[in-house]
């Protein structure tokens, strides 16, 4: 990817997670080719500012990963992204990855984790989740609680301040992008401080992330564009003579 497109990639990043400032995010910060044909596409997740990494602070919320209302499971705190053509996945390729990041994992599965209110109603991702595309969820079980503002947009919020993870990622057939889903999970910090816990003090995020496109029109090879243009030729030349002996019967 040369810097110009990385640059675009970027920028689109920051427009498509404006939308979500107040809750935590997932924003694509670049694509590197990783071999021949494959590509990583790597993520940072974004804090809110009055929100909070604590899992047991929420334990007993709610997620539905298409077979109804259960518990959310490996972790109530967690991004899911949603629906990414051409997903890698072991045993022959690269898998999705926390990085550095101490207490994340990660689950691949075809309907995402998705967030259920306390009212029962589903987060939704805005682009839908196909059901027939893997997603990728990064979830949360660490003991480390982190804060996403700092001691005064967020003072209630006991632990580290650090809103921003960088080093995720995901590896596609596809280097393109479009855009995509996330829904996100975590603690909101002014409940919590209240005593309000479980599913009553969970934050949740819903909005748009770039993903691999993996719909891209393939480029006609060299040899076919030849063949064809000779084909037509060879059309032209076989019809012209029929033309002209069509005009002299007319006359």
């Amino acid at each position: 990817m040369n810097l110009k497109r990385a640059v675009v990639v970027f920028g689109l990043s920051l427009l498509l997670s404006a939308a979500a400032m107040a809750d935590t995010t997932a924003s694509l910060s670049f694509v590197s080719p990783v071999g021949p044909g494959d590509y990583q596409f790597n993520y940072y997740i974004t804090l809110g500012t009055t929100d909070e990494l604590n899992p047991p602070a929420i334990t007993g919320a709610n997620c539905t990963t298409g077979s109804g209302t259960v518990p959310c499971a490996p972790s109530d705190t967690f991004v899911t992204i949603y629906d990414v053509p051409g997903l890698l996945t072991s045993p022959f390729d690269a898998e999705p990855s926390t990085g550095s990041n101490v207490g994340w994992g990660f689950v691949v599965q075809p309907v995402g984790v998705t967030p259920v209110t306390s009212g029962g109603t589903d987060v939704n991702p805005p682009t839908g989740d196909s059901g027939t595309l893997e997603n990728v969820t990064f979830y949360y079980t660490g003991s480390t609680v982190f804060c996403g503002g700092n001691s005064i947009t967020d003072p209630g919020c006991v632990g580290t301040y650090q809103s921003t993870f960088f080093g995720f990622s995901l590896q596609s057939s596809d280097s393109s992008t479009q855009t995509g889903s996330f829904t996100s999970s975590v603690t909101d910090t002014a409940s919590a401080d209240v005593g309000i816990l479980g599913i009553d003090a969970v934050d949740y995020g819903s909005g748009n992330v770039l993903v691999p496109a993996g719909s891209s029109v393939p480029t006609p090879e060299p040899v076919g564009i030849w063949l064809l243009a000779l084909g037509l030729i060879a059309v032209i030349f076989y019809d012209f003579p029929r033309r002209m002996n069509d005009r002299r019967v007319a006359k």
